[in-house]
């Protein structure tokens, strides 16, 4: 059984929504934090229509399906919403990458991967790359299971899952691109590849054997169709 369920519905006419709503619940996994992960998603939707109104005048042009309660959105602190949004799904992708990955590596292969020669245990990664990554002191040791660690495991296949995603648009060794975010916000098909991808992780994580990421740890999520959902409103906007 999974830790819990979360349905992304799957909207043809507002695709930008849909993985808005994925990676809301990508950086803030807790229910406690539902409000958060809703003013999160409402901040990636108007990020991924500016960003493509930037890179596609034409299409900025033309008539487009544009959620209309997004205009009710406060825009005064939304960028402060989506720099605190992004902090945090940098933490799930930096823990999917350098801590599920190898783990998963390590699970499926004969031959055993190594962290900088090390058995790719929790401490020994956190060391290696984690710490670094988030700009952490090797003193947050103590406190990144439960700070870290901990809020991100119920999500690393999901955040691994868009990771691999990324990282399959962009030529190796290159940065990711804005064009490759604005694939992923603005066609669904690329949803549903994440959502495939975050399922078949979720399967070989529970192999995992040198610290438990199991099934009943993870959340499941679980794509929709969605009816049209220009004329849905959330239940708080």
């Amino acid at each position: 059984m999974p830790l819990s369920t979360v349905e992304i519905p799957l909207s043809t006419n507002a695709p930008y929504y849909s993985g808005a709503q994925f990676l809301s619940v990508v950086a803030y996994p807790d229910p406690m934090d539902g409000q958060r992960r809703l003013q999160f998603s409402h901040a990636l939707a108007i990020w991924a229509l500016r960003m493509r109104t930037a890179l596609e005048p034409e299409w900025a042009k033309s008539p487009q399906p544009i959620l209309p309660w997004l205009f009710a959105v406060e825009l005064g602190s939304i960028e402060k919403v989506r720099v605190d949004g992004v902090r945090n799904l940098y933490r799930r992708v930096v823990c999917g990458r350098q801590i599920l990955l190898p783990a998963i590596a390590d699970a499926h292969q004969q031959t055993e991967p190594t962290v900088d020669g090390f058995a790719p245990t929790l401490q020994n990664i956190l060391l290696s790359s984690v710490l670094p990554l988030l700009n952490l002191s090797d003193e947050s040791r103590a406190t990144f299971k439960s700070r870290t660690w901990g809020p991100s495991r119920p999500v690393a296949p999901a955040a691994l899952a868009f990771w691999m995603w990324l990282q399959d648009r962009v030529p190796k060794g290159e940065a990711i691109t804005e064009r490759a975010l604005i694939e992923f916000f603005f066609s669904i098909d690329s949803l549903c590849e994440v959502l495939e991808i975050t399922r078949v992780l979720r399967i070989l994580a529970n192999s995992v054997k040198r610290f438990e990421v199991r099934k009943s740890h993870t959340i499941r999520f679980v794509g929709i169709s969605a009816v049209d959902q220009t004329q849905r409103i959330p239940e708080t906007i």
